[in-house]
């Protein structure tokens, strides 16, 4: 049993978290046709010349706050638990120490205080000059303090490459009808109504491999 339970762990920690991510990164580009142009673009420069190495891929900026948009508004992971190591007080609230809490790390994503309009979808958010995820606590799709996920600027590459690949070879359309409706695989993704119609292919399939 712990056998399984390790070998699904890492399976839900590595890819299946990054897969699901990518799936409502699509839907907010069915979602936003506004904003493709410039991710299509940025995706057509990181595969002139074969392959992106992630260098590249760093200097994407519009794919770069598009991706982390969605994981503003559609963290994959967004509590966790912790063991109280001593007693203390919380809204009026004594926790004792040994007691099991989790803690809502991603709170903050959807309040006012922390991202201006926060249920809009603005990538811009994350531009220089707003930079609106650099308020302490504010960001937090990956976890906070010692335990934050260590394979997280991976993910962030997976999910980048991904997405610059199928916009580089598809061109998308999304549903105008569809309502998103969250569903856990085990972690959270877009239910099985979502879908995106090929209006074209832009491109040959790309290959991932160098």
């Amino acid at each position: 049993m712990d056998l399984r339970m390790a070998t699904m762990g890492a399976f839900i920690a590595g890819m299946d978290t990054a897969a699901n991510t990518l799936a409502f990164v699509l839907y907010r580009v069915g979602r936003h046709p506004e904003l493709v142009p410039d991710l299509v673009a940025e995706a057509d420069t990181a595969f002139q010349d074969g392959p992106p190495s992630m260098d590249t891929l760093g200097g994407l900026p519009h794919l770069h706050r598009f991706v982390m948009e969605c994981l503003r508004l559609h963290p994959i992971a967004p509590a966790m638990t912790r063991t109280v190591t001593q007693d203390f007080e919380f809204a009026g609230v004594t926790v004792p120490q040994g007691r099991r809490v989790i803690i809502g790390t991603t709170v903050p994503h959807g309040l006012d205080g922390c991202f201006t309009d926060a249920d809009r979808f603005d990538p811009e958010r994350f531009a220089p000059g707003r930079m609106e995820h650099r308020r302490p606590g504010a960001f937090a799709p990956y976890g906070l303090g010692a335990h934050i996920c260590a394979g997280s600027g991976m993910a962030e590459g997976l999910i980048m490459l991904n997405l610059a690949a199928i916009l580089r070879t598809l061109d998308l359309r999304g549903d105008p009808t569809y309502v998103l409706r969250e569903v856990a695989r085990p972690t959270a993704t877009p239910d099985d109504r979502l879908t995106l119609r090929v209006n074209a292919v832009r491109h040959p399939a790309v290959s991932l491999l160098a």
